[in-house]
């Protein structure tokens, strides 16, 4: 809540004057004062990472929910609550979640297609943006640690499987936003960057377990699309057999 203060009364000029010096006393008054603000002019807000938000206050879907239907009646705002937890946003939204019926847009944020994640390695030659691409998906982030003047070999040691590779750290962050690793998405993982060809029966044979669930809730979170699993299977695999050859898993992509 400090941080929205902060941001609105340097971002608004005038009209943020009224979040300094003294700061609303809790989450309510905080997103009341912003209705409010937007009385007069048009107001954008963002929030992003809303799950991590639900951390400290676990009924803040349900307290924005009320502030919108007793207080946003002609004021000019507009609220964009984004979130990388696919699981989370999901459950928010649904039928029981704090703001069910409230969006009059959903949006999924896809990453970017080739085409167009081509503009943040303009001049790497075509092999190798196909190669960058084929590790980082279309994710600006992890392009942008694509180091042009290193070979893939060495992009792919330096961002997978380094300790703090971005591949490697980001696999397991997004993961345990969505899921709970005691169902054996971890011994999955590992067994589909293990297995040639990738099938289901060899699978279940490598992690010893049942994984029909296991894919599915997979697919269901951040495996999906298909493009998305090649990229966080491999990096989930580097820190699970770090010296493994990453390419043997992007070869297997297709496998859920």
């Amino acid at each position: 809540m400090q941080r929205l203060c902060s941001r609105a009364a340097e971002q608004l000029g005038e009209r943020g004057r009224v979040f300094e010096p003294a700061r609303p006393a809790d989450w309510e008054a905080a997103l009341r004062l912003l209705v409010e603000t937007a009385a007069t002019e048009p107001l954008l807000v963002v929030i992003d990472e809303m799950p991590r938000l639900l951390d400290g206050r676990p009924d803040f879907a349900v307290l924005l929910s009320a502030v919108w239907e007793n207080h946003v009646h002609d004021q000019r705002l507009m609220l964009v609550v984004t979130g990388s937890a696919v699981s989370a946003m999901e459950d928010m939204l649904g039928g029981d979640g704090g703001l069910r019926g409230r969006p009059e847009l959903q949006l999924r944020l896809d990453p970017f297609p080739a085409a167009e994640a081509r503009a943040f390695l303009p001049g790497l030659p075509a092999d190798q943006f196909v190669a960058a691409y084929a590790v980082c998906g279309g994710y600006p982030l992890h392009l942008q640690r694509w180091d042009p003047a290193r070979g893939v070999e060495a992009n792919l040691q330096r961002l997978a499987f380094s300790p703090d590779g971005v591949l490697l750290t980001d696999a397991y962050d997004i993961m345990s936003e969505d899921l709970d690793w005691r169902s054996g998405y971890e011994r999955v993982l590992a067994a589909i960057a293990t297995t040639t060809g990738a099938r289901r029966g060899k699978i279940a044979s490598r992690a010893d377990q049942r994984i029909d669930y296991t894919l599915a809730r997979l697919q269901r979170t951040r495996l999906r699309p298909r493009r998305d699993a090649a990229r966080l299977v491999a990096g989930c695999a580097a820190a699970l057999r770090h010296r493994r050859r990453l390419p043997r898993v992007l070869a297997d992509r297709a496998a859920l």
